[in-house]
């Protein structure tokens, strides 16, 4: 992810707020305290559905002391906003400042988890299933994109990349040469390579104090990932019951029909290589390239004790096996057919330390509040 870059929207005094207690005293009981505690209301007045970081300073004469306490995409404008990080005992003066803008809301929920067992080329082993009636009881980020060779070597300070400006298609492919690496998903990254990466952003926006305390950049859990990538659906893709060829970078030649499963197209395209991250259309919630372009590490997999199958049941905010040497990467990549872009489709690598990188392997971040 490149710097994030900040548009100050407007300066918001603060308003004190009293929560009023009403209690009733029984006869022959002690006597009953209330303490009444003050926060800072702010009105927020914005572009609803914009993503805002809220910011404080003590001190108005220095420009550049503004530090995050709180990140909201604004549901209504004006939109009132609560400061529980501290009693409004002090003085603080507030902004709200826009961004980061490549960054998606995902709101809590329920969804169902895995594919049913009817979806034609389901996998069995590494299981889709069985279904899992999952719930997100906390809203996260999610990257709108992929990212890419110019955000990663910027938080990393290199690129290893095989798709660099020049360098042709591979596998097969038809796919002209690549002139805009920065803008193509970073790959040939092992699952260490994308943690790094993301223990160095969070690092770095809290450093530049524009992270709010406890707020990280990390994976998305497999969990988190197939919500986002569904979007609301229950289909094979977010797309609905097809992907045929054009509608994001895979094997073309190798379309999904529900009904059907595989269709072979002779016509269809198939680059060869990755594609300029966001060149297909969004889903639901505005994530790109959730089928096909890269595979997508997971900060977790699994959900049961071997990590080869879904609990079934019902599960709240699951996390599976993140310790061992196996992840999982979801969402296909240029090289998959139709079938292994489905939104349910789970595989596993092992993946050591001195992992052979290969050029189908990316990731997309995830900006959470810890628990």
């Amino acid at each position: 992810m490149k710097p994030l870059f900040w548009r100050s929207v407007c300066l918001l005094p603060v308003l004190s707020l009293a929560v009023l207690t009403v209690g009733s005293r029984a006869v022959a009981q002690p006597s009953i305290s209330l303490g009444i505690q003050m926060y800072a209301g702010l009105s927020i007045t914005g572009v609803v559905g914009t993503v805002y970081t809220v910011q404080y300073t003590t001190n108005l004469a220095q420009s550049n002391d503004w530090m995050a306490v709180g990140i909201v995409q604004l549901p209504s404008s004006p939109h009132l906003w609560m400061d529980t990080s501290v009693p409004a005992t002090t003085r603080r003066f507030y902004r709200a400042v826009e961004g980061p803008a490549n960054l998606a809301w995902i709101p809590p929920g329920t969804f169902t988890m895995g594919s049913p067992s009817n979806e034609l080329e389901r996998q069995s082993y590494i299981s889709e299933g069985p279904q899992t009636v999952v719930t997100l009881t906390r809203g996260f980020f999610m990257a709108k994109h992929e990212v890419t060779q110019g955000e990663y070597a910027d938080i990393v300070g290199r690129n290893w990349s095989h798709f660099r400006n020049g360098t042709g298609a591979c596998c097969g492919g038809n796919g002209d040469s690549v002139t805009n690496e920065l803008l193509h998903p970073v790959e040939k990254v092992t699952w260490h390579d994308a943690t790094n990466y993301c223990g160095r952003l969070t690092e770095r926006e809290r450093v530049s104090e524009r992270l709010p305390s406890g707020w990280a950049y990390r994976l998305p859990t497999e969990a988190e990932w197939e919500y986002g990538c569904r979007g609301g659906t229950t289909s094979p893709f977010h797309y609905g019951l097809t992907l045929r060829s054009g509608m994001a970078n895979f094997d073309g030649r190798k379309e999904y029909e529900s009904s059907v499963g595989t269709i072979t197209n002779a016509t269809g395209t198939y680059l060869g290589r990755t594609s300029i991250v966001g060149s297909f259309e969004p889903n639901g919630w505005g994530l790109y390239d959730m089928h096909g372009n890269v595979e997508e590490w997971c900060l977790d997999w699994g959900l049961d004790a071997q990590g080869l199958n879904l609990p079934g049941g019902r599960a709240i905010d699951p996390v599976g096996i993140i310790s061992w040497a196996y992840h999982v990467p979801r969402g296909g990549g240029f090289t998959s057919p139709a079938k292994l872009c489905r939104s349910a489709r789970r595989t596993v690598i092992y993946d050591p330390k001195a992992y052979s990188w290969i050029e189908t392997q990316g990731f997309r971040i995830v900006l959470a509040a810890k628990p």
